[in-house]
């Protein structure tokens, strides 16, 4: 579903909105070498769908490390004007993404966007106090950093510019957290990101205690220890006092 919907994304942009451009649909399987039994299968759905598909044989870094490494054997050559879009395996997005989310892309000033996450399987109460907290998170508290320019990517339903992703040396992949330590580079090297409150994108919610606090557990320790490794520079960096806070009160 997630593979069919981006491929559908894509197409919906070029009859909507630009018929001379064929965006890429690329799937970062880290399957082989997780030595999952269905990684073929992955791959040979992206065959039958005519689109790219890349596995590799270690997976160093984990899903960063897989990120960066689509990076190396997709490279561009006008990076400044080359966008990435990523969604988590769980997430699909609607056709109107790509048209959507590249708009305040168009403002050269800008180098990242966040869209919201929201979930489809409310099917029982983990899930529908889990997709309350998201939709407190992303509707309130998103808006709020990104006024300040403070908002950090989360993980899924996002799109970039190669050239910032380049300027951060690519994913930070030494943490869990790996969008939230690339946020941190980007806020440092001056980078911009905005938020774009329109649900772009369906995902998949924990559904009992064990899966939510296993996810909320990663997302914790991922943020506490990239504030950690990052603290000289988040104190003494070129950061401003309101980024400052936004950054620390993200892991209380």
């Amino acid at each position: 579903e997630t593979i069919l919907a981006a491929k559908n994304a894509a197409l919906y942009y070029v009859r909507k909105i630009n018929p001379n451009k064929n965006p890429r649909v690329i799937v970062l399987n880290d399957g082989k070498a997780a030595k999952k039994d269905n990684w073929k299968e992955v791959a040979k759905l992206c065959k039958d769908a005519g689109i790219y598909h890349v596995a590799r044989e270690t997976n160093e870094g984990f899903k960063a490390g897989n990120i960066n490494n689509g990076l190396k054997l997709f490279p561009s050559g006008d990076p400044k004007n080359t966008i990435d879009c990523f969604f988590d395996s769980d997430f699909s997005s609607k056709e109107e993404f790509l048209v959507e989310i590249l708009k305040p892309l168009k403002d050269k000033g800008v180098d990242f966007v966040q869209s919201p996450q929201r979930y489809k399987n409310l099917n029982t109460w983990v899930a529908k106090a889990a997709g309350a907290h998201q939709i407190f998170f992303f509707d309130y508290i998103c808006p709020a950093k990104a006024y300040d320019n403070a908002l950090f990517l989360c993980g899924t339903n996002y799109a970039i510019r190669r050239e910032a992703l380049l300027a951060t040396g690519g994913v930070d992949n030494r943490f869990v957290t790996e969008d939230y330590a690339t946020s941190i580079r980007l806020h440092l090297l001056v980078k911009k990101g905005v938020f774009l409150p329109k649900v772009l994108a369906l995902g998949l919610a924990p559904m009992n205690l064990k899966e939510y606090f296993n996810q909320q557990t990663r997302w914790c320790k991922g943020c506490l220890d990239a504030n950690g490794l990052y603290l000289k520079e988040l104190l003494f960096g070129p950061l401003n006092l309101r980024q400052k806070f936004h950054y620390f009160l993200s892991t209380i």
